[in-house]
């Protein structure tokens, strides 16, 4: 098996260190350690690669931003206070992220002025569960009492539109036009909502879950946005959907239930961070996994250095 050469940016929870993955051989290539007392909480590579951004949470429910140098390989902190980074994502184009507080709070973060600015917050109780950032705008999950929300903003987080779900979200991920997001229904069932983009109805297009005990997790659209790889929560296994049929066309034993996913360039193969721990790389075509690095410590945050599909944990 021919697998292509990649790069990974990962986060070592034991050791409080950045790391950058070679594969496909699961080698180390560098450690960049980051102060005690933060915790990660999103990693993101910049559009132009000599970059990435590491989000961290602190006490008191204040945060910071690290920026890793990919060429010099050293980190620093941004010099600005920021709130508790409950989702994180830098703006294509421009010098920007975007941010989400655990009070359902939105942030835009201007990195290159260091200033701060809420742009507002739901006007119901609701807890986010999920982000994806593109040009076209801001698209974000919710988890209200009412079951599930779909909203997105354009880049300054004005709203442009919502959208009710099928079932409490429970990630969320976006690619080539189409959002697809995984929910819990009411009544037990599992499922994706997908909406494409141009179409003119609210109510999307679901795809199920077979019946069984787990709930949707992690998952990622393939390039083109006709795949969806979704994992099964408690159940180490990896379903691929056929979105033009709405169906599971192929299931995957990984051996361990992930905590998140992401496709390498190109779609045939994916990595993937499990729930204890451990880095797997899944050829998607082959319907195989294995283990690059066991070691049970990183966290579930993973972002390819130099290009991926658009993945969710």
């Amino acid at each position: 098996m021919d697998i292509p050469s990649f790069r990974l940016l990962a986060a070592d929870t034991e050791k409080r260190a950045l790391l950058i993955v070679h594969g496909p051989s699961g080698a180390i290539a560098a450690e960049m350690a980051y102060p005690d007392g933060f915790t990660p909480t999103a990693i993101a590579v910049a559009e132009d690669g000599r970059r990435a951004f590491a989000a961290m949470a602190a006490s008191g429910g204040v945060g910071a931003l690290f920026v890793l140098n990919l060429r010099s390989l050293s980190v620093y902190r941004l010099p600005v206070e920021i709130p508790h980074p409950a989702f994180f994502a830098p703006i294509p184009g421009a010098p920007v992220a975007t941010m989400i507080a655990p009070s359902g709070a939105l942030y835009r973060l201007d990195i290159q002025d260091l200033t701060v600015r809420c742009c507002g917050q739901p006007g119901i109780a609701a807890c986010c569960a999920g982000l994806a950032v593109d040009r076209t705008g801001l698209y974000t999950v919710w988890e209200s009492e009412a079951g599930g929300i779909l909203a997105c903003f354009d880049h300054y987080g004005n709203l442009l539109y919502d959208r009710l779900l099928p079932g409490v979200p429970t990630a969320l991920c976006r690619q080539s036009g189409t959002t697809l997001a995984p929910f819990t229904g009411a009544d037990g069932r599992k499922g994706l909502a997908l909406y494409r983009d141009g179409t003119t109805y609210a109510a999307p297009l679901l795809a199920w879950l077979p019946p069984g005990p787990m709930w949707p997790g992690a998952a990622a659209l393939s390039p083109t946005g006709d795949r969806a790889y979704v994992a099964g929560e408690e159940t180490g296994v990896l379903f691929i959907f056929d979105l033009s049929r709405l169906t599971v066309m192929q299931t995957i034993a990984i051996g361990q239930p992930l905590s998140s996913l992401c496709l390498l360039p190109g779609g045939r193969y994916a990595a993937a961070v499990s729930t204890a721990g451990s880095l797997y790389l899944i050829d998607l075509a082959q319907g195989a996994a294995c283990p690059l690095a066991a070691n049970g410590r990183l966290a579930p945050y993973l972002a390819i250095i130099g290009g991926a599909s658009s993945g969710a944990e």
